[in-house]
């Protein structure tokens, strides 16, 4: 019993300072085997030196044990960082992907930025062409139409708008639409002889309508019965042969029918006017 009580005391001064755990479990259970195995055999007495040994054993298993912790620890520690690395490089694995997405998107913006720049570059200068073109096309049409006017002049030919050669073929059809058409002619001849001249407006429509008061140049145009009439087949093709230059009217910028016609107006035109000629029921003055 001493000898146990001295390894007892001995246990006790090895083991007080152990953690709680596993390894003190294996110390306990190690006294508790000497013990027993001391009253089962007394007569086998456990000599100090035994008893060092079992401690001495003990130790290296507790020193194993921690070795073998303090290793656990490191691996798990070393695993942790790990994680966390694998987590750090993860996460800038993904920073660098939105990079570059972000980077690939403001190429694409900047490209569509450029593409629509240059798309209304060529829309300003196809406009600009087309602008040029249309006052190119205009000024050769211009250019073209006087040198027509110019050439129809020579040759005696009159260019008239739709509406001012309805005007004239009217005041023909009302002013001469019983005469052959010679007569028709020459009342054509009349009008755009006073077109010409410069006492008188320098359009057919002005020449026709022209009046001071209510004294009108042509009486067709007075009662309105210009508005009414219906333009014969005869009276266009004499108003076409005037417009092609053909004229018979020696410069006559009057006529009048004189079995009609009051002794007043008859006055006037004998004293102010010189007599060029008859045809059918009118008389021409200028």
């Amino acid at each position: 019993m001493l000898h146990l009580h001295s390894f007892l005391h001995r246990f006790h001064a090895n083991t007080k300072h152990l953690k709680k755990g596993p390894c003190a479990s294996i110390a306990v259970i190690t006294v508790c085997t000497l013990a027993c195995t001391s009253f089962a055999f007394p007569e086998k007495v456990i000599t100090g030196s035994n008893s060092i040994k079992i401690v001495e054993a003990s130790d290296s298993y507790l020193n194993s044990e921690t070795m073998e912790g303090n290793q656990i620890t490191s691996l798990l520690q070393i695993d942790e960082k790990s994680e966390t690395t694998q987590d750090k490089n993860s996460l800038l694995d993904k920073l660098i992907i939105v990079d570059k997405k972000q980077a690939v998107i403001k190429e694409v913006m900047e490209q569509q930025a450029q593409i629509k720049c240059t798309q209304a570059r060529e829309i300003e200068n196809a406009q600009r062409e087309l602008s040029i073109q249309k006052a190119k096309e205009q000024a050769e049409k211009e250019a073209k139409e006087k040198a027509a006017k110019e050439k129809a002049a020579k040759k005696g030919i009159i260019n008239l708008s739709n509406a001012e050669r309805t005007v004239l073929e009217r005041i023909v059809e009302a002013e001469a639409g019983d005469q052959d058409t010679m007569g028709r002619m020459l009342v054509a001849n009349v009008v755009m002889n006073r077109v010409k001249s410069k006492e008188f407006p320098n359009s057919v429509k002005g020449v026709v309508y022209e009046h001071s008061g209510s004294c009108y140049q042509f009486s067709p145009v007075m009662s309105g019965y210009i508005n009414k009439i219906k333009v014969s087949k005869t009276t266009k093709e004499a108003v076409d042969r005037v417009l092609k230059g053909e004229d018979e009217s020696k410069g006559a910028l009057y006529f009048i029918q004189r079995d009609i016609a009051g002794k007043k107006g008859l006055s006037w035109f004998d004293r102010a006017l010189t007599k060029l000629f008859k045809h059918g029921c009118h008389t021409f003055y200028k």
